[in-house]
């Protein structure tokens, strides 16, 4: 996350351990609202707002992809979508995301089946690959939960 640097993804400030099994980051603040708070308080949306929302959490997600190392957010929901004062959109919480290390690789397995929220998943992450094995997963799953 330190290498990461884009304006729609929060920024890492610092980590420091804080003993053996635990350690603390530090993260750029953002003192808006979350997009969670923002859907239930509102009853309806403007298409032009919902339209800015979209392009941002999607340049963002562009950003991760285009990688040397791609990042799959794998956790992409409203309440990990943090808004700045002036109302640019962060997103945030990689504590769930993937690195994909082989650039040549369009997949990877699920290490951490049942990890993320429920109800913004597609169905490939609750599906067994050939003969039982390990879901496969790929950038398609932000892709996913950004249309959700």
């Amino acid at each position: 996350m330190s290498d990461v640097d884009h304006p729609n993804i929060v920024k890492l400030l610092g980590v420091f351990t804080i003993d053996v099994d635990c350690f603390a980051t530090v993260m750029e603040f953002c003192p808006g609202n979350d997009l969670d708070h923002i859907l239930q308080t509102q009853k309806q949306m403007p298409e032009k707002e919902a339209r800015l929302i979209m392009l941002q959490v999607l340049e963002g997600l562009k950003y991760l992809y285009v990688q040397k190392q791609r990042v799959i957010h794998y956790d992409l929901k409203p309440a990990n979508i943090l808004f700045t004062q002036d109302g640019a959109l962060k997103i945030t919480d990689f504590g769930l995301s993937k690195i994909m290390d082989d650039d040549s690789t369009a997949d990877m397995e699920l290490t951490s089946q049942g990890a993320g929220t429920y109800w913004y998943l597609p169905p490939e992450c609750f599906e067994k690959g050939s003969q039982g094995a390990a879901p496969r997963i790929s950038t398609k799953v932000d892709v996913w939960s950004a249309g959700v």
